[in-house]
């Protein structure tokens, strides 16, 4: 959000001179954003510590453990900084390695107790005039495009590059599916149309046929929480709980169902959260209708519960009720590791990254991996990054 970050007065009399400089150079995003990259020196060990005094307070055993110590905190002998700053009329923002740092918008008041950041933003404000003499020059694209560390940047594997580095996630991955449910699956999204909905709509709906459906998705998954318990039970069970009020309809009422589905007034609610699980961790069966009738959709896409899906997927559909699986073709891409991954950049959340990269069949995203770096970097297509120019 654009909530501001208190911070002391001297501080924000800084911030004019920083983003008059930064303002020099053309948008990274077509959001305005501008976005350097700063690489510096680690920098002398004395100004990591004093040596005596934590000798003395026994943090460090001797001068090698005390230069030991050191390389732990800081390994690299240069360190690059992502930093993006973003101004409109009223507002303006710092991050640096994708943290928000600095936050300001012009009606909030200046705190004697906020954050006293002089010295950083005049760092910032002396590396955004090195970049400057950079681009002047025609060196800082080219430095930065030779020397930008994988960690910055962003890119894309396949999955089976990723299988190949860690076979344990493809063992994991295929635990709970046979061979035989993989290869039914990819037959019939070879042949499914996915702009079309399926055939054999059903002409009504009914609470109870839909617990029945959840059981069986429950059941070839191998869920616990079924023995000895009724369809709706074992819903209550494994569902996110927030159903609206469907766990109360009469089961076998068609007028019960449509009046509750077509009801327009309740919201809020997830009672198609059949499997329940985070944002974007969770599988949901969706009873959806076109003027053909109602028909099923199932809906798990995340990396960890596809195969839930897919498995929900075959058993409706092997019982003979309509029913679609949204992403289909990309999972089936995923199940022969023939997708992309998208990587983003450290100090990003893989989650919820469609903007960086534009791409619909790109449905995963990660970081890269600190152990064996330089193995994985080798495997990926690394985006070229957009090239800055003076204003």
């Amino acid at each position: 959000g654009m909530e501001p970050h208190a911070c002391t007065p001297e501080t924000l009399a800084m911030l004019p001179e920083l983003f008059a400089e930064v303002m020099k150079i053309s948008p990274y995003y077509a959001n305005g954003v501008r976005l350097l990259h700063f690489c510096v020196d680690r920098g002398p060990i004395e100004d990591f510590g004093d040596y005596e005094d934590m000798l003395a307070e026994e943090m460090v055993t001797d001068r090698e453990d005390f230069e030991q110590l050191w390389k732990e905190y800081f390994p690299d002998e240069k360190c690059w900084f992502t930093v993006s700053f973003f101004e409109n009329d009223s507002y303006r923002a710092i991050r640096m390695n994708h943290k928000l740092i600095v936050s300001h918008r012009d009606d909030s008041k200046p705190s004697p107790g906020g954050m006293d950041a002089r010295k950083l933003i005049a760092w910032l404000t002396g590396e955004v005039k090195n970049c400057l003499r950079e681009l002047r020059d025609g060196t800082y694209n080219d430095r930065v495009a030779r020397e930008l560390p994988p960690g910055h940047r962003l890119g894309t594997i396949t999955r089976k590059a990723v299988w190949e580095l860690w076979p344990e996630e493809k063992a994991d991955f295929f635990k709970n599916i046979s061979e035989a449910d993989v290869q039914e699956f990819m037959r019939l999204m070879q042949s499914t149309d996915e702009e079309k909905t399926p055939s054999g709509h059903l002409p009504e709906m009914t609470s109870g046929l839909f617990f029945r459906c959840c059981e069986l998705g429950y059941r070839a998954n191998k869920y616990d929480k079924l023995d000895g318990r009724s369809p709706k039970e074992m819903y209550l069970a494994h569902a996110d709980g927030r159903d609206e009020g469907l766990r109360d309809l009469p089961e076998d009422s068609e007028e019960a169902f449509r009046k509750w589905y077509f009801d327009r007034e309740r919201g809020g609610g997830h009672p198609w959260e059949v499997c329940r699980g985070g944002n974007s961790t969770h599988v949901s069966l969706y009873v959806a209708h076109s003027e053909e009738g109602f028909y099923f959709s199932v809906d798990g896409p995340s990396w960890g519960r596809s195969i839930e899906a897919i498995n929900f997927y075959l058993a409706i559909r092997r019982a003979g009720y309509p029913v679609v699986i949204r992403e289909g073709k990309r999972l089936a891409a995923r199940l022969t590791g023939t997708d992309r991954i998208g990587i983003v950049p450290d100090g990003v959340l893989p989650v919820y990254c469609e903007s960086y990269f534009n791409d619909d069949d790109i449905l995963d995203y990660m970081n890269l991996p600190d152990e064996d770096r330089d193995a994985w970097a080798k495997r990926c297509v690394w985006f070229p990054e957009p090239e800055l120019r003076l204003l």
